[in-house]
């Protein structure tokens, strides 16, 4: 995506945006049916909230409409879609591993409740 953006090949790179929701689909929904479906379920499991299946489906359709419409984007209708694939999918499985480490570095609470009659 990078590499064709800055080639200047804009559409390619709506494309390849929308191929990586694509990817992050299959490896979540191994037998999705389509984008929708798809981003409904995971919507349904926690994995988005309705603001980003919002941000999600215009991205996918940008990508659609380069593929199967010949639209070529504008470079900051492309960083646009970086920014939601970043913070939906990259910053998502960044911040949960290092979440999970900072989460191991947190000592544990001292039991000062008095059992029985002490």
């Amino acid at each position: 995506v990078e590499k064709a953006l800055k080639s200047g090949l804009v559409a390619l790179s709506a494309m390849g945006i929308r191929t990586l929701f694509d990817f992050y689909l299959q490896k979540q929904l191994p037998n999705y049916q389509n984008f929708s479906a798809g981003i409904k379920e995971l919507r349904k499991q926690g994995h988005f909230s309705s603001l980003d299946e919002d941000l999600i489906k215009t991205v996918v359709d940008l990508g659609n409409a380069a593929a199967h419409r010949g639209h070529i984007p504008s470079s900051e209708d492309l960083e646009v879609c970086i920014q939601v694939y970043a913070r939906l999918v990259v910053g998502d499985r960044d911040l949960r591993s290092r979440v999970s480490d900072l989460a191991k570095k947190i000592p544990q609470r001292e039991n000062k409740k008095k059992v029985g009659n002490e």
